[in-house]
């Protein structure tokens, strides 16, 4: 993926999170960090 993509959807995030209030960006984060831990786990479990 290009800096010009990754760049795109980086502004496009930050902007979302600006529409949500606390609680919403909690829920996110959390569900983002659950995401990377299972990713984290399952590149552990094939090496």
């Amino acid at each position: 993926m290009d800096i010009e993509k990754k760049e795109a959807i980086l502004k496009a995030n930050l902007q979302i999170f600006d529409e949500l209030n606390s609680e919403d960006v909690n829920y996110v984060l959390g569900y983002v960090s659950g995401l990377a831990k299972a990713k984290e786990l399952l590149k552990k479990k094939a090496s």
